[in-house]
């Protein structure tokens, strides 16, 4: 997918680890899972990497069959279809058992507990104090955002910096196929950790990021006085690849989201944190031109990020990024943290915003740039380790969180998944849509819908679960 952005070259890279490394004397396991993610079986590619029509619609007949899923004719949000369940799990016998196809099988009561793990993280410096507003308000603010009615201004832009956390078992991995469970049979305990990145993908609701971002937003899109104009949900641009990206604050707030996340892992017990490229992909900004750049700063906001604190957790005891090449020998987001934590960036100068057009008979301005943040140029080796995989982030997930026992699989380490959503607040958002993003796969995968959507789990909308970081 990243290869669509940027078609260079690249060597192929499965698997790197940095940090230190614990040997088999220091923590037998972890130096064991180590070795498994090194010898992963290639992951599908193939599968879900398109429209996902099969998984879309096994998912929609499960809640159908189960809590019976009906369509309304409203929507939560522009696009994604809002729906009901005329049976939800707390109107069932707890021991009744529903299943995925036949072969995922769940009881009511497991369900429930699932459930009943959602909470919400909010950053309280920029919910409460900097927002000028009381936690109660701050509460009301959360709530109708996770319902779909995030205004876009302000509340959209500080969505990124409240973190939804629920126990999410996982029903298949990205090969599409759902995996046989019994009931009462371990999961495995994976929270599912969802917030999200800034966004560049120019649409009319992350306008806020445009703005924090982009020192030369004025000159770039069609404006009335502090407006940016749009044409639906597309931001109406006037100078495609002229961004002029303000770095140092994308990377202190992209530290801060890291921070956040982390610290939230940390204190739910988390062990073993699989991440994502948050706010990579669409939202990099290749129609601002400043995509590569992003790659890189989001890169090093996680590197720096378990440099200054990865030695204050208690529980965390390694960071994985699942970043699948999906195109061999391109470039792709792999690339960019490779880069980034091995201490040894490409020679490129920062992309300048290209300059509006001369008068007649002037020299034309430089279009080159420095960098205003150098990368590191020494591997990383902090606190720490950690590893990028080109891999499915659930079957890292899986192997992480369960192994085999002589009774059949039985609980590993406590890991975390992060779900790069948006800032609309909707669970899975598009998932019907036939077109999924990362987000809407894991609605399609795991029991996300389930555990943090707020038509289907009621403790999503009862600020009584929000806390304040």
């Amino acid at each position: 997918m990243g290869a669509e952005y940027s078609r260079e070259e690249a060597p192929e890279i499965r698997f790197a680890l940095f940090g230190k490394k614990p040997t088999a004397e220091q923590d037998a396991e972890l130096a064991a899972l180590m070795t498994e993610l090194e010898n992963l079986d290639p992951m599908d590619k193939m599968s879900m990497g398109g429209a996902c029509e099969d998984q879309t619609d096994r998912m929609k007949a499960f809640l159908a069959e189960a809590f019976g899923k009906e369509s309304l004719p409203s929507h939560f949000v522009q696009g994604v279809r809002a729906f009901k369940l005329n049976r939800p799990p707390s109107s069932q016998d707890p021991d009744a058992v529903v299943s995925l196809e036949g072969k995922y099988a769940m009881t009511i009561r497991e369900v429930g507990a699932w459930q009943d793990s959602y909470r919400v993280f909010a950053d309280r410096a920029m919910y409460v104090d900097s927002a000028g507003q009381s936690e109660a308000d701050a509460r009301d603010e959360i709530r109708r955002c996770l319902s779909g009615h995030s205004a876009p201004n302000m509340e959209a832009w500080r969505m990124k910096f409240a973190m939804r956390v629920s126990q999410n078992p996982i029903f298949m991995e990205f090969d599409g196929k759902t995996i046989t469970r019994r009931t009462g049979e371990a999961t495995g305990t994976v929270w599912l950790v969802s917030t999200c990145g800034v966004d560049f993908a120019c649409r009319h609701h992350d306008t806020e990021d445009i703005k924090m971002y982009i020192r030369n937003w004025r000159e770039i899109f069609r404006c009335d006085g502090d407006t940016i104009l749009n044409h639906g949900r597309e931001l109406l641009i006037t100078r495609p690849g002229a961004g002029d990206l303000d770095e140092a604050r994308f990377l202190a707030d992209s530290k801060r989201m890291a921070r956040a996340r982390l610290r939230v892992q940390d204190r739910l017990g988390v062990q073993v944190v699989v991440e994502v490229g948050i706010g990579l992909g669409v939202f990099a900004g290749e129609r601002l031109g400043i995509h590569n750049r992003v790659r890189d700063l989001t890169a090093l906001a996680l590197r720096q990020t378990l440099e200054e604190i990865g030695g204050e957790f208690e529980h965390i005891k390694l960071v994985i990024c699942a970043l699948p090449i999906m195109s061999a020998g391109y470039r792709d987001n792999m690339h960019h943290y490779h880069e980034v934590f091995s201490g040894a960036p490409r020679a490129r100068k920062r992309p300048a915003p290209a300059p509006a057009p001369a008068p007649e008979g002037a020299e034309a301005p430089s279009s080159e740039g420095e960098a205003e943040i150098a990368m590191p140029r020494t591997p990383y080796n902090g606190p720490v380790p950690l590893a990028l995989v080109d891999s499915d982030m659930h079957k890292i997930a899986r192997t992480a969180a369960l192994r085999a026992g002589p009774g059949g699989v039985e609980a590993r380490f406590v890991v975390g998944e992060l779900n790069p959503g948006d800032s609309h607040g909707v669970m899975g958002e598009y998932w019907e849509n036939y077109g999924p993003g990362t987000e809407e796969k894991l609605a399609l995968t795991t029991a996300a819908l389930l555990t943090q959507h707020h038509a289907i789990n009621p403790r999503v909308l009862d600020p009584e679960r929000y806390d304040f970081l």
